[in-house]
């Protein structure tokens, strides 16, 4: 399929510098917010990295209780001086893998990377890896779409087949489990599949542009392969501010085993190239 590449200008629309980057080789965790980070549940890891010397281990064990009494968390986020506004055009790129010593549990919420507004709702883009498969969700208002996975059904996907996916007939209702209707349309590449972080490094990008009303952009990269493009109403109408901000981490239902999950070269920038953590 045809592909066009936009790049970003270099500054959000109140000058927020879109540049960032941290290849976590001096455990300096300045650029983040670190308020829902556990002490002693995380390390700049020198062993298991995708590039240079350092890498950011972030644990999960079955006893954590950060989030309520049915909810696991342990993240990181962008600092609040380095937010962007909502709708912002933002390239983010960043390579990452998962350990679990568990087995995999369908239908098990777990958030692994996620894009957020200024708002108590679910992520507008997530990583999600329920059932320990890996695979990628928008937010339409309270439709949420699956718009690419691995092999394997984290919860159910029937329009997820052998021969590659198809675009699901209908979005389903957060908190409802019921369809809803969604103008998001999803354009895949010749290779759809996305890898599984559960059993190597995965590098990942994103050019995100948040935005109601018809106008959202999301275009995900995998390993070098164009994954998926979706368009049309992206996020929430109902914010509390202005900004959206990425998380990283674990945040799931409270599963019995434990877990580890790995960050390495994150960028954020204003094209493909800046942000590309295989480089």
């Amino acid at each position: 399929m045809a592909l066009t590449v936009v790049a970003a200008s270099s500054t959000s629309g109140d000058e927020t510098p879109v540049a960032f980057f941290d290849g976590f080789e001096t455990g300096d965790l300045g650029q983040w917010w670190t308020g829902q980070l556990h002490e002693g549940e995380y390390w700049l890891e020198e062993d298991v990295v995708r590039r240079g010397e350092g890498a950011l281990a972030i644990s999960m064990d079955s006893l954590n209780r950060a989030c309520g009494a049915n909810c696991q968390r342990n993240e990181i986020r962008i600092a609040d001086q380095m937010r962007l506004p909502f709708g912002t055009d933002a390239w983010y790129g960043f390579s990452f893998r998962v350990e679990s010593q568990g087995e995999p549990i369908d239908s098990v919420r777990w958030v692994m990377g996620q894009w957020k507004q200024d708002n108590g709702r679910s992520p507008f883009l997530a990583q999600r890896y329920d059932n320990h498969v890996f695979h990628i969700a928008v937010q339409d208002g309270g439709c949420r779409l699956t718009i690419a996975s691995a092999s394997g059904n984290p919860d159910g996907m029937a329009w997820m087949d052998e021969a590659g996916p198809a675009r699901p007939p209908e979005a389903i209702e957060v908190g409802a489990g019921t369809p809803c209707a969604s103008d998001v349309m999803l354009e895949w590449g010749p290779d759809p599949l996305l890898p599984d972080p559960g059993e190597a490094w995965v590098d990942m990008i994103y050019h995100v542009v948040g935005g109601r009303d018809g106008t959202g952009l999301i275009e995900v990269w995998a390993n070098g392969r164009f994954i998926v493009r979706a368009t049309g109403s992206i996020g929430y109408d109902d914010a509390g501010g202005p900004d959206q901000y990425f998380k990283f981490g674990i945040y799931r239902n409270v599963l019995p085993d434990s877990a580890v999950a790995y960050l390495d070269n994150f960028r954020r920038g204003g094209s493909y190239e800046a942000v590309d953590p295989s480089q």
